[in-house]
């Protein structure tokens, strides 16, 4: 909408196949007495209905970490029992101290050097999960641009919530799952409603890939900050999506918009989390 910068709205599910072109908006006329949210097999993200705000999805936070203060003693010990080698060498450090068929002095010559290799091992692992969080939190506390009515508002990735729309600049990454709305238009007589990202984070290409906007919202929401701005609080509708899934190279899914016929989804159309602008 402005230079070097694109609008998308915040997702975290992926689609399916549309499954009528006319839209479903007139026959639920948006009534919270119909709520698409418990269905397990697809999700439906809302935008300025009644239901958008009865919606729970999960929150925008990620946790790699592996273990906590508590937990790290008792799953570094299990972590390490379980191995082959050391529980050899730790089931040979108890028969050495059995007097009868010790020939040691019952004294465990190899536990040392076991409890060492463990202690070993539970540090590195101790060192990589503290990078991991600390990668974390610079994930979560990144920020990013939200829209509420005719502001921009600075957040962290940690704010983001299904449903929210963005403003993401030039070279920024994604925080999350995006469906394009708008991007900034050199010609506004002439809107293309395009932008291009890399996703070297994602399948280690570097080449860009095209993304577009949907015809239907270029018609609606206009090309100029000012128009998308004051057209977005006026959009009402949702998207129908399938639940989240590890596919990165497809996406399938429809977009309903009160009073429009629905309009399918494609990869074409989303950005995804981690990706660049």
């Amino acid at each position: 909408l402005t230079e070097t910068s694109g609008w998308a709205s915040a997702r975290r599910m992926r689609g399916r196949d549309p499954r009528s072109k006319s839209s479903r908006l007139n026959e639920l006329e948006m009534s919270s007495e119909v709520s698409h949210t418990a269905s397990t097999t697809c999700r439906f993200v809302h935008f300025n209905t009644p239901l958008a705000t009865t919606q729970k999805f999960c929150s925008n936070k990620i946790k790699t970490s592996l273990y906590t203060w508590w937990n790290a003693p008792f799953k570094l010990t299990y972590e390490e029992v379980r191995k082959l080698a050391n529980l050899y060498f730790l089931c040979v450090s108890g028969l050495q101290v059995v007097p009868s068929i010790s020939n040691t002095n019952s004294v465990p010559t190899t536990l040392p050097a076991v409890l060492l290799v463990m202690g070993f091992s539970m540090a590195l692992k101790l060192s990589e999960d503290r990078a991991r969080r600390r990668a974390d939190k610079i994930a979560n506390d990144s920020a990013c641009r939200k829209c509420f009515g005719n502001e921009i508002v600075e957040g962290t990735w940690t704010d983001v919530k299904v449903g929210d729309v963005l403003k993401i600049h030039n070279r920024e990454s994604l925080p999350a799952d995006v469906l394009l709305l708008g991007g900034y238009e050199p010609e506004p007589a002439k809107p293309r409603g395009a932008c291009h990202v890399e996703t070297k984070q994602l399948d280690g290409e570097t080449n860009l890939k095209g993304k577009t906007v949907l015809s239907l919202l270029i018609n609606l929401l206009g090309s100029t900050l000012e128009q998308q701005l004051t057209s977005l609080q006026s959009l009402a509708g949702y998207v129908e999506c399938e639940p989240p899934n590890p596919q990165t190279n497809k996406f399938v899914g429809t977009l309903h918009v009160q009073g429009q016929e629905a309009v399918p989804i494609g990869i074409g159309n989303v950005l995804l989390r981690g990706s660049s602008v």
